[in-house]
């Protein structure tokens, strides 16, 4: 799981249009594989946020996540 946030990460640091499809199907997998928590909710939260002006708080909230 940690390698696909990282993935999602790289995407949107090089702004890929690969990184929606791929921010979309790692919350997915989130929701699949655990249960939905506040938690899963403030991630994904932060994934939009990889494209924004707070990228780097973005980051640490993710890899705090997890």
């Amino acid at each position: 799981m940690q390698n696909a946030l990282r993935l999602v990460c790289v995407y949107a640091e090089a702004d890929s249009e690969k990184f929606e499809p791929a921010a979309v199907k790692f919350v997915g997998r989130l929701i699949a594989e655990r249960r939905t928590t506040i938690s899963s909710i403030h991630l994904a939260a932060a994934l939009v946020e990889l494209r924004g002006h707070r990228r780097e708080a973005a980051i640490k909230i993710l890899l705090a996540l997890f």
